[in-house]
């Protein structure tokens, strides 16, 4: 009796003290989420572009606005970037029709969607390891994130792709774990049945099959938001395939002709403008010793973020392949469960106890009545490490000329899901009440051990010399009125304008030469583009900036007669030399006809 009571204050102890650390996480993540959403907001009242797409963007939707197809082939007055698929540009437009020219726009659009995002991502973990804890750990650290404070909060398409991706991903995984709170539909003689998702406090049931083809629709809504985000869709439709070869093809068709036929709609009515702009202007070169430079800058900070996300989805996959094997007894039959169902999907909690407390397991009931499948356990692990390494290969697109570390949005996203569910594995060790006293203080030690990497991941910094961490950085007062002082100098002057900041040129209500300089840059280089039908003709702006045909010109500091001119060509920058005078140093340099 006394050893029994003995071992009832120990787990409750164990308990206990697993949910501390547990809280404790949390409240260091919260503490660092504030200071983010700090950054973010200093962000968001900045009145002009932290990044050059923050003015591209608004500047082509304005375009559109205006009647303009920004995806023809871009004329010799005015060059269009328009890097990206049409969904963006179109969910920022209705907005920028009333407002006119705003950042804040744009900027509202993907604070949305990182919140969104943040939700999905609880939503993937709490259906992984069924622990609501774990799930808001995993939500948290994407929100603290020095990689989301910033990305999070800009005029980008990366958080509202991110977003329909994780639930396409989130819609796979619903179609793949099964039913959820009851017992496996019995087979019938045609072989087993369509897997069903009862609502319990309703009559209405959804098929596995249309939570797959709505996971189709979000992964193709991302694909048309940014062409890049493609690491969700590949995990999902590889799963897919696995789980029902048939159903998968047709997903992956339904898929190509959504995204297929809207690209070659686009294409056909701009007579192959779509994909100049899409694929061609932004082929650029990859350089090894960029991408590596850009992964030091990530590793410097977020190293233990990384090191437990990581062993997080290790820990995942180990788990679903070693439960193969184990056999567990279940109404009174054998069968088969996942080792891993304690972590993937352990049985839900015992009524009024907290979310770290899990019945355990009595006899002839089991877990197979609460939880997934061993097979759809496994798949929901193997889609999660597939989404993972996907990421990883979609993040060295940052070794790209022009490349930043916004390529790591998604191997963020992945290794906060792993994280969760390295959580949710330790929670699980620490409460599990038929575990041996040292592996239960083994899952404390791990909780610790969590903790402390933690503390290290909120308490780190960029070195402030890193240039691949300068966005990182809000602008300074200093930055803020310098920019303000030359927008309005430029207005008060009112004649034609060309910069290389289009923030600048938009704040003047002036007319836009070119939406981006710097891939404007790139677009008329012969060394990049050696076919000239793939290249932009600057010839017209050169020419007009040699007859002085600008009133001003704007320029990130540099001398241009020294070989400078901050993101121009160098036929530009000479022109520059030639025709006009430095006039006022700035946070930008502003000169005039000669």
């Amino acid at each position: 009796m006394n050893s029994s009571r003995q071992r009832v204050d120990i787990s409750r102890v164990a308990s206990i003290a697993a949910l501390a650390i547990a809280l404790l996480i949390v409240a260091l993540l919260l503490w660092r989420t504030w200071q983010s959403a700090q950054f973010s907001a200093g962000i968001f009242g900045y009145p002009f572009q932290v990044d050059e797409s923050e003015g591209m963007i608004a500047a082509e939707t304005l375009l559109l606005d205006q009647g303009q197809n920004i995806y023809n082939f871009p004329g010799p007055q005015q060059f269009v970037a328009a890097p990206y698929p049409p969904l963006y540009y179109l969910l920022n437009l209705p907005l920028i029709h009333f407002t006119g020219y705003s950042l804040k726009v744009g900027r509202t659009l993907t604070i949305l969607s990182t919140l969104a995002a943040a939700a999905l991502l609880f939503a993937l973990v709490k259906l992984a390891t069924r622990r609501r804890l774990a799930a808001i750990i995993a939500a948290l650290a994407f929100l603290a994130s020095s990689l989301t404070a910033f990305w999070g909060a800009i005029v980008k398409p990366d958080l509202p792709a991110m977003a329909f991706a994780l639930l396409g991903l989130y819609l796979v995984a619903l179609s793949i774990v099964g039913q959820q709170g009851g017992p496996p539909p019995a087979p019938t003689n045609a072989g087993s049945v369509p897997v069903q998702h009862r609502d319990p406090n309703s009559q209405f049931t959804i098929h596995n099959s249309t939570f797959a083809a709505l996971a189709v629709a979000a992964f193709a809504l991302a694909m048309l938001t940014k062409q890049t985000s493609v690491a969700a869709a590949g995990a999902g439709f590889v799963v897919l395939l696995f789980s029902d070869w048939r159903r998968g093809l047709k997903a992956i068709g339904l898929y190509v002709a959504i995204v297929g036929g809207v690209s070659l709609l686009l294409d056909g009515q701009t007579a192959g403008g779509y994909f100049w702009h899409i694929v061609t202007v932004h082929t650029l070169p990859w350089n090894f010793d960029r991408l590596v430079s850009y992964v030091q800058t990530i590793w410097s900070v977020n190293w233990p973020l990384i090191l437990m996300g990581a062993l997080g989805l290790i820990v995942a996959i180990a788990s679903a392949i070693r439960g193969t094997s184990q056999r567990i007894r279940f109404n009174g039959e054998t069968g088969k469960t996942d080792v891993g169902a304690q972590f993937i999907a352990p049985v839900p909690p015992i009524p009024n106890q907290g979310v770290i407390y899990h019945a355990p397991t009595e006899p002839n009931q089991g877990v197979i009545n609460h939880a997934p499948t061993n097979i759809q356990n496994s798949k929901l692990a193997f889609m999660l490490l597939l989404y993972a390494l996907a990421a990883v290969v979609q993040a060295s697109g940052v070794g790209t000329l022009g490349g930043v570390h916004n390529h790591f949005l998604d191997a963020l996203s992945a290794l906060c899901i792993g994280f969760g569910l390295l959580l949710g594995w330790l929670l699980d060790r620490a409460n599990d009440v038929g575990s041996a006293l040292p592996l239960r203080v083994a899952g404390l030690i791990g909780l610790c051990v969590a903790a402390v990497l933690v503390w290290l991941l909120i308490g780190a910094e960029y070195d402030p010399h890193d240039l691949n961490a300068y966005q990182f950085r809000l602008p300074s007062a200093a930055q803020l009125e310098g920019m303000s002082n030359i927008a309005q100098f430029a207005t008060n002057n009112g004649g034609p304008l060309y910069s290389d900041n289009v923030s600048i040129v938009l704040s003047a209500h002036q007319r836009l030469r070119s939406t981006d300089p710097y891939t404007q840059t790139h677009a008329s280089s012969p060394a990049i583009h050696p076919n000239p039908a793939d290249r932009w003709d600057e010839r017209q702006l050169v020419a007009d900036i040699r007859a002085g045909k600008f009133a001003l010109i704007i320029l990130a500091p540099s001398d241009p007669c020294k070989g400078g001119g901050g993101e121009v060509s160098p036929a530009i920058a000479a022109a520059v030399c030639d025709s006009y005078k430095l006039i006022q140093r700035n946070v930008e340099y502003i000169y005039q006809p000669r």
